[in-house]
């Protein structure tokens, strides 16, 4: 009797030990719990270089970060122990906090923004770099923050009206601007879900799915109004929407798009085709000018067993052969702008024919400068702006 007894606890404690995980994302989530209390004190601040709107880890847990800073920094300094930054804005912050805190720590997930290890190495050659896998982390001292050797340049334009747009270059001066304009060949409008009014019952999501679109995506609760928006696009009797959603269980119940007292069904699925984004086209459909378009997903069964629909995007065409993962811009030989001194801001008019348009600028730079993905690169790339042709 005493044999089992004694074997049983040992046979428990050898299948936990062998047999029992933490699922990925939980393990990613501790890890940057635990790299962040590594390097939290009163006197650093950690700087977390992202893409803005990436579904990654290191964008979407913050409350994991503040919770295990709160080891070694009170809850009411976590709020500036840590800052949100882009890659290509990160030489900037660090020396704009440099006079502040004698230690800057710089955590940044490779597969994001992996250009990053090699950028900070050939800024800063005297910092510590530490590699890690998904997140590396890269320290400065008092002693190193003074030795960069690259461009804290940055360079922002937004729309002047029709035709021209204001740029504005900050910590350096140029003789010469380029100006890189796409044209949009298909009429096309795109339409994310998180940037849609919310009706009552809807809400802005990050969590449970990734490789969504834009900033995130909406999902509805039990009850849920209609989610509604307006049509800004030209008249057509055959018009086509493509709705792109993710339902996590095959219970073939139908959701709606309602249009002029009519409703269409999608999301139809069987469950081969569930826990992946799809795209629906529906239509040919008539669409008028600021028409109310409406997505409905009813329900009349048990509260409990209600599973939400996830909408990430909306399109929105007249091109019957339009296809999502086609891309509606195509370049056209870039604009060349010189000056006849150095300047740091300016307007320039672009004699864009008309149509619709996406440009960008772009300046070439004397020191090396760090990209959005963290790469090196000779030039610096401004924000892209949507611009009409006249």
């Amino acid at each position: 009797t005493l044999v089992p007894l004694i074997w049983l606890p040992f046979f428990n404690l050898y299948i936990y030990f062998n047999e029992v995980f933490d699922a990925n994302d939980r393990l990613i989530r501790r890890e940057i719990g635990e790299l962040a209390a590594q390097v939290a004190s009163k006197d650093s601040i950690i700087l977390l270089p992202v893409i803005p709107g990436a579904n990654a880890p290191l964008n979407n847990e913050h409350q994991m970060l503040e919770l295990y800073m709160m080891q070694n920094i009170p809850s009411s300094e976590i709020e500036k122990a840590y800052q949100y930054v882009t890659a290509d804005g990160l030489l900037y912050s660090i020396k704009y906090f440099a006079p502040t805190y004698q230690k800057i720590e710089i955590i940044f997930d490779i597969s994001e923004t992996g250009g990053l290890s090699e950028a900070l190495q050939q800024c800063y050659p005297q910092g510590a770099y530490t590699e890690g896998n998904p997140f590396s982390r890269f320290s400065l001292s008092d002693a190193t923050l003074g030795s960069m050797s690259c461009s804290t340049a940055s360079l922002e334009i937004e729309s002047e009206g029709n035709n021209s747009f204001d740029w504005e270059l900050l910590d350096a001066t140029t003789e010469k601007l380029e100006a890189h304009c796409k044209v949009r060949q298909t009429e096309v409008e795109w339409l994310e879900g998180e940037s849609l009014l919310m009706s009552p019952g809807w809400q802005i999501e990050k969590s449970f799915v990734p490789d969504w679109n834009g900033d995130g995506f909406v999902m509805d609760n039990y009850g849920s109004e209609p989610l509604v928006f307006e049509v800004d696009i030209e008249p057509s009797h055959r018009s086509y929407i493509w709705v792109r959603y993710y339902k996590r269980v095959g219970d073939n119940i139908a959701s709606y798009l309602n249009i002029n007292n009519s409703s269409h069904p999608f999301a139809e699925i069987k469950s081969d085709n569930f826990n992946v984004w799809k795209w629906e086209k529906i239509g040919p459909i008539t669409l008028n000018y600021f028409d109310k378009v409406s997505i409905s997903h009813p329900y009349n069964g048990n509260p409990k067993n209600f599973m939400a629909i996830f909408i990430d995007s909306i399109i929105i065409t007249t091109d019957e052969y339009f296809s999502p993962d086609f891309d509606p811009w195509e370049p056209i030989n870039p604009k060349v702008f010189l000056f006849n001194q150095p300047q740091s801001n300016g307007t320039v008019y672009l004699d864009l024919p008309s149509g619709s348009h996406r440009c960008k600028a772009i300046v070439e730079s004397d020191l090396p400068v760090v990209r959005m993905d963290g790469s090196i690169s000779s030039s610096l790339v401004s924000n892209s702006i949507d611009i009409e042709g006249e």
